[in-house]
């Protein structure tokens, strides 16, 4: 025996190389427990489970499932096989029962079983299969049979092959000279059928080393001239040509902490694939492939924690079933459903870290590639351990590129934004440092170039034909390097930019003598280079409809000599040139979003798009469709991080979250068309018909009139990615075009007249291809009886006699008619009267409310006027307490209704007291015929015989409560019903309006307040930056500087202190200013007073580097007081050393600002301050606390001051901290 032993199979997939879409009991399935799959002839993919059998089209399922009590139906849901042979018998086996067939036209099963005597009956089968000669095999559970075609009745094998009695077989296959190999519990067994003759390892003369094979087998493949075999723990493979064979096992670490150091892998059944792959089922783990070229396994490692990898139950060994359909899905199915797979429709390769010791690339955010002219790439990443990696065109790791500090540590700087090669070979890469990273490749030294000029983001390098070096920059706008000086020049002036503008280019497009730069907030700019200037600018623009669609441009692309494509916020923009517009292609026309990084135009003119966050699309430019690639495709990171870089080879790049993707758009374009569609099934009236016979025989569907409302349910069978595919269907007779499906697959029709209708019905794929051929059908809709001549002609008769018999009746009672004509419209008029009468009656409601100023008015005009417009006797108005607990009397008329009464007889009703408190408690009117019959009825000052009583509402809320009582009977009618509800409606809106109406004029009177105090505190607060004392001080300081000589000094300080006074008054005008206005106030003021008091004191002001000061906004004056307290009455009175430090920091939306001094503290300052007599109060910053709460009153602002005295050692003042915390977007909050 010549036997090659391989352990441990070499080479390692990982599962980023496989993507798995999943099909499990969520998606229709009957079970998760899959024991068999096969496609049919028409594609159809069958499921066998444990719970019964499917069809799946790639959308719906048709379920199978038993039933003992149907002859024609499985009687056993445990299928095992499933095998379609060249007559197109489809063969069902159950691991219970005995075989089926099922006659997909009448979809009745055919039980072998059942027509078989007791002594031939199977128990249970393994699979199906048909030899060259066209019989059917069964490997059975206790044997072969073959199918006797003549009395179509299984027969048993296996002494007729040479078996003895206690011979088990199991799998057989057939070679390509209609020999057999069966599998036994003792090795494998060769039959030859022309020389009858069975071989195995009890007769072996020819020395067959596979004959030497003694355990148990389990599965055997044929393929092409090689015998694969597999046994519990191993695999072996023959080949017939050498006469050698090979084995492999698969060892694996145990999972039980306290089992034996290794185990073997239990290895499932075998499946070859179209290209020659061999995939092997590893129980419990995962998947091992065989590679024929290498002539090795890889292996694809199963993990149920990812959405897109091999699922199978970790914990079991069952087996796992496999079929790749002609469209090379893969299909294995386990305990966790169906997992399919097809490396041909994974057109984007996602490259990621791995555990090769070759694979060392970062798994970090990569932002840039650059293709050098050896084919190389480089790539730079956005992570301090990332750098710049160089890999081949490939996608293989070569080396890595890192700045390392002096304590070998990975240095910041290695955070790149992008890529650039200058003329000279370096490899210029910006960092998040502000620095430049400089690489030259001859000698691979990494270099840092710190430039303060250049100091910030750059965004995108490029150079120009005459050497210039051109930048995108985050804060200084487009950045030129001259070739020749080297220069730097910046320019920022964008057209239609304002002073709030950041100066950023994010992206560049070199345009001979011009340059376009798109920026995050000026739009797109044209830049002249002989001008030195921006000529151009294009923003949006919302009354035209032809602007670009969003300001924040991210990269630009020219498409062709007239037209750009601009990549913005807001979707692609396509600009023609010639007459300066834009078309929008947004969220609307298919994009995954509108938040669009970067765009590129393939070999084909299709503009490809990456979204930031879960979109990859291509735009069709000829007719601007939109197709987008998701997770099907291979795209499993889609966050997306980097621009689109183009190979030489035609592959493209783009960088992503932990990753970068590859694909070559050109084998995408060359995608084939899909296949035909298939009439899944059809519905009359929502239950299905029996229709498979009549597509079989090409016959048309007859249907009678009552079964005119159809659904056809249709699919190309596609299984991969089904969503891609779009359906087309008409009906001829009804639809004059193509109706394009809906997500359901399916066409409805309704009501459809009787005729003669022909269905069809195609598909294309997601690129607009479409199939081939046009599926179609035949309906006919048979009309009803009465449509036929002789009903029409007994029709015609009886109407005739009818009519006859019609006009002579008429004649007849035609006196009678009119005279009850004459008994309506008397009727008529007597209803319009009263209609009339109670339009009146409300119309002067109406008018009489409106001029109405105060609730009283209201109500007692009601109630006048119900008294005197409705003939009631009284009439009382209620409403609600101070606390809504009880109803009170607010007006009345009548006897027990008039002011004084009112006024000195409250009457109040509780809820559930009386008539009026049921109302109360119903909200629901009453009308009440006889109060002698009604338990709710309670007599006030005297009884009355009947009651109305009506709720106010008011949105749902009870207001109020109009009653009425009249002393006879039945006086009330539901006319008065209908009035009082109408008046009591009109009186809940007048009152609320009334009410409404006196609280806005409150409001505006408290606006008006405030706005008054903000008007004084800013008049005070100029008046108390504009402190005599200070002015005059500061004079007198000039006058000595003049009289001691010291003309310098007096010219200085005469010159800052008018400054000051220009921003001080400036500033007072406005109620925000920038802080950075404010701190170069204060850094003048602070300058005189150190003049003044001859350098006493140490200053500083501090913007930590989070605070933006140009951007911030902060009201005008609001510090100055508070230095200006800490010098007067910290520092002054202090001795030694005297200091005073500012700090602003932003930090979450909220800026601090911390005024710090080491003086006496306000304790010993308010000591001094009490022996000076007049000594003046500090209106500074009493006014400044005014302000403050004026505003956070105005604009809803949380600003918090906090003064801190300091203390030292033994307990001694120390100084003084005041802290100002207020909102860094104030200025933005609405009022």
């Amino acid at each position: 025996m010549v036997l090659l032993f391989t352990g441990l199979f070499n080479g390692c997939a990982q599962n980023t190389d496989y993507i798995f879409r999943h099909i499990t009991i969520n998606e229709g399935m009957i079970s998760n427990k899959v024991t068999t799959l096969y496609q049919d002839k028409e594609g159809f993919m069958w499921i066998g489970t444990q719970t019964g059998l499917q069809r799946y089209d790639g959308t719906r399922f048709k379920n199978y499932l038993a039933d003992i009590k149907d002859t024609a139906a499985l009687q056993s849901d445990w299928i095992s096989s499933i095998f379609e042979d060249s007559k197109n018998r489809l063969w069902i086996g159950s691991d219970l029962e005995g075989p089926y067939t099922l006659n997909r036209a009448t979809e009745k099963f055919y039980n072998y079983n059942l027509h078989t005597p007791a002594k031939n009956k199977i128990n249970g089968i393994w699979h199906f299969t048909e030899d060259k000669q066209g019989n059917i095999w069964i490997a059975g559970h206790d044997g072969l049979y073959k199918l006797n075609e003549v009395i179509n009745q299984f027969e048993k094998y296996n002494s007729r092959l040479g078996f003895d009695k206690n011979s088990n077989t199991g799998f057989l296959a057939i070679d390509s000279e209609n020999n057999f190999w069966i599998g036994t519990t003792s090795g494998i067994k060769f039959y030859n059928q022309q020389q009858k003759k069975l071989y195995g390892n009890n007769y072996n003369p020819f020395h067959n080393p596979v004959f030497d094979i003694k355990e148990s087998i389990g599965f055997i493949l044929m393929k092409a001239d090689e015998l694969w075999v597999t046994c519990s723990r191993k695999i072996y493979k023959y080949n017939f040509s050498t006469n050698k064979i090979q084995a492999f096992s698969f060892d694996k670490l145990t999972r039980k902490k306290n089992g034996p150091a290794d185990q073997k892998e239990i290895i499932g059944g075998l499946y070859c694939l179209q290209d020659g792959k061999v995939i092997v089922p590893l129980a419990g783990r995962g998947l091992a492939i065989y590679q024929p070229d290498i002539n090795k396994f890889f292996f694809v490692e199963a993990d149920n924690t990812k959405a897109f990898t091999y699922h199978i139950n970790e914990n079991n060994n069952s087996n796992i079933c496999i079929a790749q359909d002609r469209a090379k899905n893969t299909f294995i199915g386990s305990d966790k459903g169906i997992n399919i797979y097809n490396t041909d429709k994974q057109f984007f390769q996602t490259h990621s870290p791995g555990i090769e010791k070759n694979n060392l690339f970062p798994k970090e955010p990569v932002n840039d590639f650059l293709q050098l002219q050896d084919g190389n790439i480089l790539i730079s990443y956005y992570s301090i351990n990332g750098g710049i990696v160089k890999m081949d065109s490939n996608f293989n790791f070569k080396k890595q590129y890192l700045l390392k500090t002096r304590e070998n540590k990975n240095s910041g700087s290695n955070q790149i934004w992008n890529l650039f090669k200058d003329e000279k070979g370096i490899i210029w890469a910006p960092t998040q440092n502000k620095t430049i990273l400089k690489l030259n490749l001859l000698n691979n030294k990494l270099t840092e170039q710190k430039d303060s000029v250049l100091s910030g983001q750059v965004n995108i390098i490029k150079q120009d034909s005459a050497g210039n070096i051109w930048m995108g920059h985050w804060k200084k706008g487009l950045v030129k390097i001259d070739a020749v000086t080297h220069k730097k020049y910046f320019y920022s002036q964008f057209i239609f930019s304002d002073s709030t503008n950041k100066k950023r280019v994010q992206c560049i497009l070199l345009d001979g003598n011009r340059i376009w730069a798109g920026t995050p907030q000026n739009g797109l700019q044209l830049f002249d280079k002989k001008e030195e200037k921006f000529i151009e600018a294009y923003v949006i623009n919302t009354k035209n409809k032809t602007s670009i669609s969003n300001n924040c441009v991210t990269d630009i692309l020219q498409y062709n000599r007239d037209t750009l494509i601009i990549a913005t916020l807001m979707g692609v923009n396509i600009f023609d040139r010639k007459n300066k517009t834009f078309k929008a292609i947004t969220s609307r026309e298919g994009l995954p979003n509108n938040l669009v990084q970067t765009i590129m135009k393939d070999s084909q003119g299709n503009v490809w798009v990456a979204c930031y966050d879960n979109g990859l699309c291509k735009i069709n430019m000829q007719n601007l469709s939109v197709i987008n690639y998701d997770v099907n495709d291979g795209n499993t990171d889609n966050i997306f991080t980097s621009k689109f870089l183009q190979l030489k080879n035609g592959k493209v790049l783009i960088g992503a979250s932990g990753s970068f993707i590859s694909f070559n758009p050109s084998l995408i374009a060359a995608i084939a068309p899909p296949a035909g569609v298939c009439i899944t099934g059809v519905h009359i009236f929502e239950k299905e018909i029996i229709f498979d016979s009549l597509l079989l025989t090409h016959q048309p569907l007859k249907l009678s009139y009552k079964e005119n409302s159809l659904r056809i349910e249709f699919a190309s069978v596609e299984f991969w990615n089904p969503g891609s595919v779009q359906y087309f269907y008409k009906l001829n007779g009804v639809d004059k075009d193509w109706i394009k499906a809906d997500k359901s697959q399916a066409a409805v029709y309704n009501q459809l007249n009787d005729g003669n209708y022909i269905f069809e019905v195609k598909c294309a794929g997601r690129e607009g291809i479409s199939c081939k051929e046009i599926t179609m059908f035949k309906i006919i809709i048979c009309p009803p009886f009465w449509k036929t001549w002789w009903f029409i002609f007994l029709v015609t008769a009886a109407i005739i006699f009818s009519l006859y018999n019609f006009i002579k009746w008429r004649e007849k009672n035609i006196k009678t008619i009119n005279a009850t004509k004459l008994k309506v419209q008397q009727l008529n008029a007597e209803q319009y009267k009263s209609k009339l009468e109670l339009e009146q009656i409300i119309n002067y409601f109406s008018s009489s409310l409106i001029d109405k100023n105060t609730v009283d008015d209201v109500l007692w005009d009601v109630t006048k006027n119900l008294i005197g417009r409705l003939g009631f006797e009284d009439c009382i108005l209620y409403l609600w307490n101070s606390d809504k607990t009880k109803m009170i009397q607010r007006a009345g008329h009548g006897p027990k209704g008039s002011i004084e009464d009112i006024e000195n007889l409250r009457f109040d009703v509780s809820p559930g007291q009386g008539v009026v408190g049921h109302v109360m408690q119903t909200k629901e009117p009453v009308l009440i015929p006889d109060t002698s019959k009604d338990a709710r009825y309670r007599v006030d000052d005297i009884e009355r015989l009947s009651e109305i009583t009506v709720p106010v509402i008011y949105n749902n809320e009870l207001i109020g409560v109009i009653d009425s009582e009249h002393q006879l009977k039945n006086f009330f009618t539901p006319q008065h019903l209908q009035v009082l509800n109408t008046i009591a409606t009109l009186m809940a809106n007048k009152i609320k309006s009334i009410e409404s109406e006196q609280d806005l004029q409150q409001t505006k009177i408290e606006i008006l307040g405030i706005n008054e105090k903000l008007s004084e505190a800013k008049l005070e607060a100029l008046r108390s930056q504009m402190n005599p004392h200070f002015i005059f001080n500061s004079l007198n300081a000039i006058q000595e500087c003049i009289l001691t000589n010291k003309v310098d000094a007096a010219y200085k300080y005469l010159s800052k202190f008018s400054k000051l006074q220009r921003m001080v008054l400036n500033n007072s005008a406005k109620e925000f200013i920038s802080l950075s206005s404010e701190l170069e106030m204060l850094r003048l003021y602070l300058s005189l007073e150190s003049l003044r008091f001859s350098q006493s004191f140490t200053y500083s002001i501090e913007i930590k580097k989070e605070a933006d000061a140009d951007e911030i906004r902060v009201p005008s004056m609001i510090i100055q007081p508070y230095v200006e307290n800490a010098l007067w009455h910290g520092l002054r009175n202090k001795t030694g050393e005297k200091t005073l430090t500012i700090t602003c920091e932003e930090n979450a939306g909220e800026l601090t600002v911390t005024i710090d001094d080491n003086g006496i503290g306000r304790t010993q300052a308010a000591a001094i301050k009490a022996q000076k007599l007049g000594a003046a109060e500090p209106k500074g910053t009493v006014l400044s606390a005014q302000r403050i709460s004026i505003l956070s009153l105005k604009y809803n602002a949380s600003i918090f001051i906090e003064v801190i005295d300091k203390t030292g050692d033994n307990n001694q003042p120390a100084g003084t901290t005041v802290i100002i915390k207020l909102p860094s977007d104030i200025e933005t909050t609405k009022p």
